[in-house]
């Protein structure tokens, strides 16, 4: 199992994710020469629930999967103070069974003196904890997951200032502002098409199959 956040922020629903698979095969393939992906949006329209959908279905192909509200610097940086506190907690975990080098980060954190003495990360240091994690980050060989949320003001947060160098690093932005999709390539997130829209309704009502008739789409949102 990979390390992965404490908590993501929506949890998996099987019964109410579809048509969106194509989305998710395209991002995983892109992946593959690709390292960082914006998928943008319209607000509502389900970017950062197609993230969510895609560490629940490729999470074994990570080693480490972290998780950043990316929305002002304020919670970003407040998110890599979290994700250092989650390599600290990973590493008792999963160190016996992996290559991540997790115990080089918890030498860096004490020898930094980034720690108190029960081992805790210090949130009091937050500039220099965030500087820690992206050093560990860049200096990783393995393959690592970093999701930037809810990345909507590019102009105000300067995103690449977060972004870790790591030949192997793999980073999925979500965003409203197109402009996001300059960052690496884009995924432009559209409503679902009509028939799926019905049958996703329909499934939540405990009615599925019934209505392909039904036109009720045309006035909500998906």
């Amino acid at each position: 199992m990979p390390c992965l956040p404490p908590k993501l922020r929506y949890e998996r629903d099987n019964g109410t994710f579809f048509g969106r698979e194509r989305e998710l095969e395209w991002i995983h393939k892109s992946f593959v020469d690709r390292h960082i992906i914006a998928i943008y949006g319209l607000g509502g329209i389900g970017k950062t629930r197609l993230a969510v959908e895609y560490i629940y279905a490729y999470e074994r192909d990570y080693n480490a999967i972290f998780w950043a509200t990316a929305d002002t610097k304020d919670s970003i940086t407040l998110s890599f103070v979290a994700m250092a506190q989650q390599l600290l907690d990973c590493e008792p975990r999963i160190l016996a069974e992996s290559t991540l080098n997790l115990g080089t980060f918890t030498s860096m954190a004490r020898r930094r003196n980034l720690t108190d003495h029960h081992g805790s990360i210090l949130t009091n240091e937050t500039d220099r904890v965030v500087s820690a994690v992206i050093s560990w980050l860049s200096d990783s060989a393995e393959n690592w997951l970093l999701v930037l949320d809810n990345a909507d003001d590019l102009d105000s947060v300067d995103l690449r200032s977060f972004f870790p160098t790591a030949a192997s690093r793999r980073i999925l932005i979500t965003s409203r502002d197109p402009k996001s999709r300059h960052l690496g390539i884009g995924l432009e997130t559209q409503a679902l098409p009509e028939d799926a829209a019905v049958q996703l309704l329909l499934q939540n009502a405990g009615k599925e199959g019934e209505g392909k008739s039904i036109r009720i789409s045309s006035w909500m949102s998906f």
